[in-house]
């Protein structure tokens, strides 16, 4: 009888403690998570925040240059886009949000190329008047496609469960 004493005085102790093991996991786990789904938002804003300040010194490049010559061959940065890409975090992003990032991206590499051919048949004394209209329209078509979206990607609104995506992205 001695034994069963004491498994009935100590059931209630052990019950106790296996009963806060099992809460103390349960919170741990959740805290977890929440602090997970933390540094996920904070890394699509991240994101955002870069690749529409990115956007944004296109955007003012194009603004302040000459259309139909170049002065200079600029860089066209993409390393945010780059990196969000390679990091994984441009995932985070909605579909609409990924798609319209992605035909930015390839407005800038158009205009790339056009300038590009611009300047070598410059170099070359080609350029022709089809070439300066073609850097022209690109450069035009990348501006009116980054007015609105660059805005949009800046004042995200942030939805009710916490995500912060664009509302009425351009398409």
């Amino acid at each position: 009888m001695l034994g069963s004493d004491i498994l009935t005085a100590s059931l209630p102790a052990l019950i106790g403690t296996l009963g806060g093991v099992v809460v103390g996991q349960l919170l741990t786990a959740s805290r977890e998570r929440r602090r997970q789904a933390q540094a996920r938002e904070r890394r699509r804003q991240d994101a955002r925040t870069a690749i529409a300040a990115e956007l944004a010194s296109v955007r003012e490049y194009l603004r302040d240059a000459d259309y139909d010559d170049p002065d200079d061959h600029p860089t066209y940065p993409t390393a945010a886009f780059d990196s969000s890409v390679a990091s994984g975090d441009f995932a985070l992003l909605d579909g609409g949000t990924r798609r319209e990032i992605s035909t930015a991206y390839g407005l800038v590499e158009r205009v790339r190329e056009a300038e590009d051919s611009l300047v070598r048949a410059r170099a070359e004394g080609n350029a022709d008047e089809f070439l300066r209209r073609r850097y022209g329209d690109h450069k035009r078509s990348l501006v009116e496609h980054l007015d609105g979206f660059v805005e949009e990607l800046e004042t995200a609104e942030t939805a009710a469960d916490g995500t912060a995506e664009p509302t009425g992205v351009v398409g």
